[in-house]
């Protein structure tokens, strides 16, 4: 009894290594820990990456009445620029809807990404939305926001189709908002 319990405790091992070494390519659906979405940016051995989320929201960068610098200003970095909104939100006791596009990708288990990585979501969209494209989801297009402020009233946007940047009012409502997940 105790060499069987043995040689399932050696092939559950096994296995949950198996998943845990799994290799990813760009344009690969990824779903783990409830987070579906698709592979954008892996390192060289494919075990690491980003994933963007096959959910979106078509909302704005901020909602309010009053423009506020709050400081994410990463071009790199959509994580970093996260937890300083994160961090405006709990010192200021500031309604987290203020910011729909962040809470939305939070919401999600993940971040708004940065220009750099919107940037790099739009260089490898063609295999993104092969891949959205065979799961039925939606497709990768318009102006999607970054989480990269240019100043308090503007945030800077891709427009997906060709993959110029621009800053734009916050409040515009006509963007859309898709969460990064790191693997």
């Amino acid at each position: 009894m105790k060499k069987y319990f043995l040689i399932l405790i050696a092939l559950l091992t096994f296995i949950c290594n198996l998943e845990a070494q799994k290799r990813y390519s760009i344009g690969d659906y990824y779903c783990k820990d409830g987070k579906r979405g698709v592979v954008f940016s892996v390192n060289i051995d494919g075990t690491h990456g980003k994933a963007i989320s096959i959910n979106e929201c078509i909302c704005p960068w901020e909602n309010g009445c009053s423009y506020e610098d709050i400081g994410a200003h990463s071009t790199s970095n959509g994580n970093s620029n996260s937890f300083i909104i994160k961090n405006y939100i709990n010192n200021t006791g500031c309604n987290p809807n203020k910011y729909p596009a962040h809470t939305f990708c939070v919401l999600l288990g993940g971040y708004l990404p940065s220009l750099d990585e919107v940037k790099e979501i739009f260089k490898n969209k063609q295999a993104i939305n092969k891949t959205l494209y065979e799961r039925r989801e939606q497709l990768i297009k318009g102006k999607m926001w970054t989480s990269t402020e240019e100043d308090a009233v503007r945030a800077y946007h891709v427009y997906m189709d060709s993959g110029t940047e621009y800053a734009s009012e916050k409040l515009e409502d006509d963007r859309r908002a898709r969460a990064v997940f790191e693997f």
